[in-house]
């Protein structure tokens, strides 16, 4: 069994990004990894590994496993079923990139208003040792921090053991996990339906490429279609058994249109709830600097309330 060696989150990005483009304009798989290759010399071992494997016949998903993470090969691997490969990649690249420009604005605006907080709690530390007459400020702070360190250990808990489940339904971030989740469902199936894929083939996919079931779309999908062949239905009957969808793909799938239709119609949706999904990061993004420094400006006031007044009342009655 090879090393394996997982990219980073940014290195994901940049190389799903150029190999999506250099696809879309024309290269062929072997053609654009030796282009990547040659552009970035630090990533020339990896490409060398998944150049040999594709020569050996082996699937992209295959060769990419030890590099990326396994929901994205999870998605790659359903890809491939239904041959939309070109377009999931540029798909994936923008939203690899988005992630990365998203966490990068984040840090750009909270890492300031962190830096005042820890100043803040510097200064607390000092003030109640310093004047002995008031430590009551420092003990919330410590145990505060208890708290917060508590329930962040058991939210990252429930996250390992739960993942995706506990992660939707948390407030407002819980929102976007879900438009996310519900733009995978339906540009896959959306693909699927247009690729005219038989439910049949489908499970049978699912059954012997359990890769799958790593990601939280793939399990969905495996029960939709597992519950659709019990019912008899066809494939675009998976929609029916999907109820985190979208309530507006319940009217496409009662529209009566041909299949092909319904999964052009889902992959136009799925771009809708991207979209959607960028927006509402945005919006939250420029909510949180100014949360913030109103959080810090009540650290101040509580500061001065007290440590800074009880010395001035001191003041006053000494003279």
């Amino acid at each position: 069994m090879r090393f394996r060696r997982l990219w980073s989150r940014k290195r994901q990005a940049e190389f799903f990004n150029r190999l999506s483009y250099l696809l879309e304009n024309g290269f062929d798989l072997q053609t654009a990894l030796a282009l990547i290759q040659r552009s970035c010399s630090k990533w020339s071992a990896d490409i060398d590994v998944i150049v040999a494997d594709l020569a050996q016949g082996k699937l992209l998903s295959v060769c990419l496993a030890r590099f990326v993470n396994p929901s994205i090969i999870a998605e790659l691997t359903l890809v491939e079923l239904h041959g939309q490969q070109q377009r999931f990649l540029k798909i994936l690249g923008d939203r690899e990139r988005q992630h990365a420009q998203h966490v990068q604005k984040f840090w750009q605006l909270a890492s300031y208003p962190i830096c005042l907080f820890i100043l803040i709690l510097g200064m607390a530390g000092y003030f109640s040792v310093t004047l002995t007459q008031s430590s009551r400020l420092w003990t919330v702070l410590i145990h505060v921090g208890v708290m917060l360190t508590a329930a962040g250990l058991s939210l990252t808990a429930c996250v390992y053991l739960n993942g995706l489940h506990v992660l939707m339904r948390l407030p407002y971030v819980g929102q976007i996990w879900r438009l996310r989740l519900q733009a995978q469902l339906c540009f896959q199936i959306g693909c699927l339906l247009q690729g005219g894929v038989q439910l049949t083939d489908v499970f049978e996919y699912l059954r012997t490429h359990h890769q799958l079931l790593q990601s939280k779309s793939g399990k969905l999908i495996h029960q939709a279609v597992t519950d659709a062949l019990k019912q008899g239905l066809p494939l675009i009957g998976v929609l029916k058994c999907m109820p985190i969808l979208p309530e507006t793909v319940q009217t496409l799938f009662e529209s009566g249109h041909p299949a092909k239709q319904v999964g052009i119609e889902l992959q136009i949706l799925a771009e809708d709830l991207n979209k959607l999904v960028e927006r509402k990061i945005e919006v939250y993004l420029q909510l949180l600097q100014p949360l913030l420094f109103v959080l810090l400006g009540g650290c101040i006031i509580a500061l001065y309330g007290e440590f800074i007044l009880p010395t001035y009342q001191n003041f006053e009655e000494r003279f």
